[in-house]
């Protein structure tokens, strides 16, 4: 039963994750597309990461390891249900319910004379929860980053988005960390090149490459760590029954 609770609310969660980054993608501005997808492949990863857990800890054969992992999944998926003002991603908390009821289900398997899966089982929650929390520090708590772009309009009529420095500078020079969302620069008057600014714009909602690949890391390795743990479990378990 614990194992369709989690491979169901894994499902669910995997799926509202993508949907989530697919929403953000098309919405963001226009200009921030083809400079943020180290972003937004970030932003995936970080919604979708306790469910990834989750479906990693099917290959335990401790149950009392994947109780930890289970808890630790649940409670990650609860913390990003609150991470958007809007309220749309409170989605998360039916998956974040049924991760929690797939791991008390196992938990009732467990033998409490098993004083150092216990334990073992606690440490791994606590470090599950440590990544989690400074992945999503890196992601949502970071100063905010402004991105200004532009459209060009070229003599031919052919428009062009591009980065626009100048705004971007004097937003930098006077916000002092704080979020922003606005207008870029905006000209009738034609450029050396015949061209016009007809538009344009700026946001704060925007994802360094330094904070994706950081988020990125952070997961690779944990994902890699609690791989590594499934293996080193199972040899020592071999090694058990050959003794």
């Amino acid at each position: 039963m614990e194992r369709k609770l989690v491979v169901a609310g894994s499902i669910f969660g995997i799926a509202f994750a993508i949907t989530l980054t697919a929403i953000r993608f098309f919405n963001s501005p226009f200009g921030a597309l083809n400079v943020e997808w180290l972003g937004n492949l970030a932003f995936l990863i970080v919604y979708s990461a306790p469910y990834i857990l989750a479906l990693v800890a099917l290959a335990f054969r401790e149950h009392v390891l994947q109780v930890g992992i289970w808890l630790a999944s649940a409670l990650l998926a609860a913390l990003t249900s609150v991470t958007a003002f809007s309220g749309v991603t409170l989605f998360f908390l039916i998956p974040a319910i049924l991760l929690l009821l797939g791991g008390l289900v196992t938990l009732g398997r467990v033998s409490w004379r098993n004083h150092v899966g216990i334990l073992a089982s606690a440490l791994l929650l606590i470090g599950l929860l440590v990544s989690g929390v400074v992945s999503f520090a890196f992601l949502f708590m970071l100063p905010a980053t402004p991105f200004c772009w532009q459209v060009r309009t070229l003599p031919n009529g052919t428009q062009v988005v591009e980065p626009d420095p100048n705004t971007q500078a004097q937003i930098i020079s006077t916000q002092n960390g704080n979020v922003f969302s606005g207008t870029g620069s905006v000209s009738s008057q034609p450029l050396p090149d015949g061209s016009t600014i007809s538009g344009g714009g700026c946001t704060s909602d925007f994802i360094t490459p330094l904070e994706a690949l950081l988020n990125i890391g952070i997961w690779g390795l944990t994902f890699l760590g609690l791989w590594k743990l499934r293996t080193l479990q199972f040899a020592s378990r071999t090694l058990l029954n050959e003794s």
